[in-house]
């Protein structure tokens, strides 16, 4: 297995290279999602209508992850396999896996905010040991309970990797988000197209995440493909009883 620098370097080499086909698969969903909350929020003025908008939006985005989620994996998987697929081919395969990818996104969902409000690091691993659980899922075809289990056999001897690769990731997203924030939020100026901008870029900077783990998950399956070729087979005749 490649060390965890190595694995960052090739994610980004991957996003880069790459960014035009993530982008057409992520926006057309995205984009209209944070125009629309952009517009609710402001016109919402009192908390219990922000606490309403807070849980319809987790609503939204839990109906609508498993297309652009599960068409981003569909999308990587394509490039890897040199086929390249468009935005409407990955999104209609997509809605195949749409029942499996939504229970899977929000157990794990719910899994990990139990972890990060246990001090954030229980919620990293959490993410890392459930990494391969959507890659499963879409890429292989197993259901829900099989995604989840099968993800948390194989990560074990890759959590170390993945623990060092997210959390770096987490820390490169996350700390200048906040810094840009804390400086909006200063300049006291209430801007549409900030806000709508800043989340469209805050998601295209979280599928780094998923580069990652799809990386992690694509070495994985090389490995076991090789050890699976160095299992000596039986020459013929050599049944019992021949």
């Amino acid at each position: 297995m490649k060390s965890t620098a190595e694995i960052l370097k090739e994610s980004f080499f991957f996003v880069k290279n790459n960014i035009v086909g993530i982008c057409s698969v992520l926006l057309p969903i995205i984009l209209p999602l944070e125009i629309l909350y952009s517009i609710i929020e402001r016109v919402a003025s009192e908390p219990d209508a922000h606490r309403t908008l807070s849980w319809g939006r987790m609503l939204i985005d839990s109906l609508l992850y498993p297309i652009y989620g599960g068409g981003l994996i569909l999308y990587l998987s394509s490039v890897l396999a040199g086929k390249d697929w468009g935005p409407l081919q990955c999104y209609k395969v997509a809605l195949k896996y749409w029942p499996n990818l939504f229970v899977l996104y929000v157990v794990a969902s719910v899994m990990t905010l139990i972890g990060l409000a246990m001090f954030i690091i229980p919620g990293i691993v959490v993410v890392c040991r459930l990494g391969f659980a959507e890659f499963i899922c879409v890429l292989e075809n197993k259901k829900v309970t099989d995604s989840f289990s099968m993800s948390w056999q194989s990560t074990r001897q890759y959590q170390w990797i993945l623990f060092k690769g997210v959390l770096i990731l987490f820390a490169v997203i996350h700390a200048p988000a906040l810094v840009v924030g804390e400086f909006l939020s200063g300049l006291e100026r209430d801007n549409l197209l900030l806000d709508v901008a800043g989340g469209c870029l805050y998601t295209i900077l979280l599928s780094v995440i998923t580069v990652y783990l799809f990386r992690v998950y694509s070495l994985h399956k090389e490995k076991s493909k090789t050890n699976q070729n160095k299992i000596p087979r039986d020459p013929p005749g050599s049944d019992y009883g021949v």
